[in-house]
């Protein structure tokens, strides 16, 4: 069904056009080549031990079962120079068609689109729509660690549209946020209060990082009242054999909170071969984020390993095999508790 564009959106699209107006003057205007492309493409197939040709819903990356699909093709276009940054990214898939369902279709295919200045040489604003601030996995697979994404991934934000201000020090960046709410981009009648939120990243030493995520706004709309307080906190560890994360997500709305912690390790084979292991737990006794059926909440322990292969230029091929335990549905029976999963992609970019 096609959306048309309210007069309360046209600020979005008229901040596109004139940022990419803005752009293609300055190019013209230096003589240089500051753009760059960028296209990506993520090709999977998963199955399950049940007849479902989908995963449960609050999954939306990797989400068809038993037949091969594409998760994401991505065009992205790039100005960078000394002072401005603007970037556009178009996107299709199963990740775009499930994640951005809400959204009008001009805004489904947006995978980012903002423009960047530099105030300072240690301070940056930025104003559109970019890549979520909270958590460490994305939707763009070869990012990650393992081909899919964990549950606590999969109910945060995997955009936000609104400003953002950022402050780099020595060993930390600290970046402010004014947001259109929770994961949205067109503007919504009943979602009027914006919301706030802050990046901590700490670079204590070479090898070892500490973020915190903070999101202080409304995902339903404001007449219910009810503010969600949502942090995220994640440590990360290099060493020789590869890298460790460990991550810590509590939300609270309306006096209820869910949580989720979870443990990565990616372990370097060779230069061409890794192995990474997931560890996760979801507890959210209220239904508040993740609705299932049976009277007790969403209590489910997950367990991922993913062998990823690099040996061509350009290409991840990556085989996983993912488990869930859980005493409700949809995971109490045991057909619906495995998933396997292979999945080839591919990038390009500009120099």
């Amino acid at each position: 069904m096609k959306h048309s564009i309210k007069p309360s959106d046209k600020y979005l699209v008229w901040f596109y056009i004139l940022a990419l107006f803005f752009s293609s003057n300055l190019w013209a205007q230096k003589h240089a080549q500051p753009l760059k492309f960028e296209t990506y493409q993520d090709l999977y197939y998963s199955h399950s031990f049940n007849s479902q040709s989908q995963t449960p819903d609050f999954f939306f990356n990797h989400k068809r079962l038993q037949a091969p699909s594409s998760n994401l093709t991505l065009l992205k276009t790039s100005y960078i120079d000394s002072v401005y940054t603007l970037e556009l990214g178009l996107m299709s898939g199963d990740y775009a068609r499930f994640n951005l369902a809400q959204e009008p279709s001009w805004a489904s295919v947006l995978s980012t689109a903002f423009l960047e200045r530099k105030i300072k040489s240690n301070q940056r604003i930025m104003a559109g729509i970019f890549s979520s601030y909270i958590g460490i996995e994305t939707s763009v697979s070869s990012d990650c660690s393992l081909l899919t994404r964990s549950i606590a991934s999969e109910n945060t934000p995997y955009y936000f549209s609104g400003f953002r201000y950022l402050k780099s020090l020595e060993r930390m960046n600290c970046s402010f946020y004014l947001l259109n709410g929770w994961q949205r981009i067109a503007w919504n009648a009943q979602n009027r209060i914006p919301a706030f939120g802050s990046n901590l990243q700490f670079k204590l030493k070479p090898e070892f990082e500490i973020q915190h995520s903070l999101f202080i706004g409304y995902a339903k709309p404001d007449s219910l009242r009810a503010l969600r307080i949502y942090q995220h906190v994640n440590c990360k560890l290099i060493r020789t054999w590869g890298s460790g994360y460990a991550t810590f997500d509590l939300g609270i709305e309306n006096g209820f909170l869910w949580l989720s912690p979870q443990l990565i390790a990616d372990f370097t084979l060779n230069p061409h071969q890794r192995l990474a292991v997931r560890l996760e737990w979801f507890w959210d006794p209220h239904k508040c984020q993740i609705f299932v059926d049976g009277p007790k909440g969403f209590n489910t322990l997950g367990l991922a390993l993913c062998h990823t292969y690099t040996g061509i230029k350009n290409m991840d091929f990556r085989v996983e095999v993912k488990y869930y335990q859980s005493e409700q549905p949809p995971y109490n029976r045991f057909e619906n508790r495995f998933y396997l999963s292979s999945g080839l992609s591919y990038r390009f970019c500009s120099e």
